[in-house]
């Protein structure tokens, strides 16, 4: 059970700032005791363990349907061609059905169905016809390379990121890593700042 838990000892939790003040008794109660650390390494292990079972209930509902079932940690993804779409209605309320039978929950604000003609994203990828980032960012960046090629890179920092040519630098490399070829004029306007 300690393997993969953590938990903070109790003397370190009273030893920070304003630990006096017994605000936080429940936020001190959840990090004492062992608890799975968020954002840890074996967190996608642990997740894929704990959701075998639905993975292979729901690739089955999805074959069954014409579909394609994808999973990256919570975020479910059913793929399917027009015929398959007629099933649409059935295939939801199989899918809550089944979730719900192995444990979880599906959060319906997040639900949604994609057709084809609107930009379906998935984790923040545009997955239509080839992965690719939203237009709206490949525009804002575009538009602050060629603005910087006239008034320098640092004043198109509008937000005051602390880091501001390292996060351009590096949501290039991102968009490069998603879609080459999307990334293959913002890495040339780049290289022209100099």
């Amino acid at each position: 059970m300690g393997l993969c838990t953590t938990r903070m000892p109790a003397d370190i939790w009273e030893a920070r700032p304003g630990a006096r003040d017994g605000a936080d008794f429940s936020a001190r109660q959840r990090l004492i005791t062992r608890h799975l650390p968020q954002g840890a390494p074996t967190s996608p292990a642990l997740a894929n363990l704990a959701a075998a079972r639905l993975d292979r209930r729901l690739s089955g509902l999805a074959a069954a349907a014409g579909a394609a079932y994808t999973r990256y940690a919570d975020d479910l993804t059913f793929s399917a061609d027009a015929p398959a779409m007629e099933k649409i209605g059935y295939v939801m309320a199989r899918i809550r059905h089944i979730t719900a039978d192995e444990g979880f929950a599906v959060n319906e604000k997040k639900t949604r169905v994609l057709r084809k003609n609107t930009a379906q994203s998935v984790t923040g990828i545009i997955v239509n016809d080839r992965a690719g980032i939203s237009r709206r960012q490949v525009r804002r960046l575009r538009a602050i390379l060629h603005r910087a090629g006239s008034e320098g890179l640092p004043r198109q920092n509008r937000q005051n990121h602390p880091h501001f040519e390292a996060w351009v630098r590096g949501t290039i490399a991102y968009i490069n890593m998603i879609n080459p070829g999307q990334a293959k004029p913002l890495q040339e306007a780049l290289a022209s700042l100099g």
